[in-house]
C-alpha cells in the first residue's frame, strides 16, 4: 500500500512555504512541495498554477493539521507590538544628543542637504546651483518636515 501525498495548504511564493515546512519536518513528517521551483523561476505564474502546494502523506494530514494551526494562531499584532518596544528601548537608550522628532518622537529623521526652494531660485537667476544649506529636517515615521 502507498502513502499518497495530499495538498494541505497553498501559498503564493515559494519562500512562504519555508518556515512551515520546516517546523513540519523538524517534527518528522514528510513534506513535499509542489511547483516551487516552477514560481522560483517565473513567479509571476502564481496565480495560474494555483500557488505552491505543501503536501504531506495521507498518514501525517492529521499530525500536520494541528501543527499549522498552532502556527495560524501565532498572533502578528503582538509581533508588531514587540518590534515597537524595541525599537522604543533603543531609541531611549541612545545618547541625547540624537535628534528627535517632536510629533512622534522617532529618532528616523534625516536633515536634507540642500535647501530645495534655494537651490532653484539659484539655477533659475545665475544658470547654475548654489548649495544652500537647509536648516529642516525631515521624519520617515510621521512624514513631517520640521526645524530643529
Amino acid at each position: 500500500m502507498t502513502d499518497n501525498f495530499i495538498s494541505i495548504k497553498t501559498f503564493s511564493y515559494p519562500h512562504e512555504v519555508a518556515i512551515i515546512r520546516g517546523r513540519l519536518e523538524s517534527e518528522e513528517i514528510e513534506c513535499f512541495v509542489q511547483d516551487e521551483l516552477t514560481l522560483q523561476v517565473n513567479p509571476f505564474y502564481s496565480n495560474a498554477i494555483g500557488g505552491v502546494k505543501l503536501q504531506v502523506r495521507e498518514s501525517d494530514v492529521e499530525r500536520a493539521m494541528k501543527i499549522l494551526e498552532e502556527n495560524d494562531s501565532f498572533d502578528e499584532e503582538k509581533l508588531s507590538e514587540s518590534v515597537i518596544e524595541t525599537k522604543n528601548s533603543v531609541s531611549d537608550s541612545s545618547s541625547s544628543m540624537d535628534k528627535v522628532c517632536p510629533y512622534c518622537s522617532s529618532t528616523e529623521i534625516s536633515k536634507p542637504r540642500y535647501s530645495a526652494q534655494a537651490f532653484a531660485v539659484s539655477i533659475l537667476l545665475l544658470g547654475f546651483p548654489l548649495p544652500f544649506i537647509s536648516k529642516e529636517h525631515h521624519c520617515f515615521d510621521c512624514g513631517k518636515d520640521f526645524k530643529k
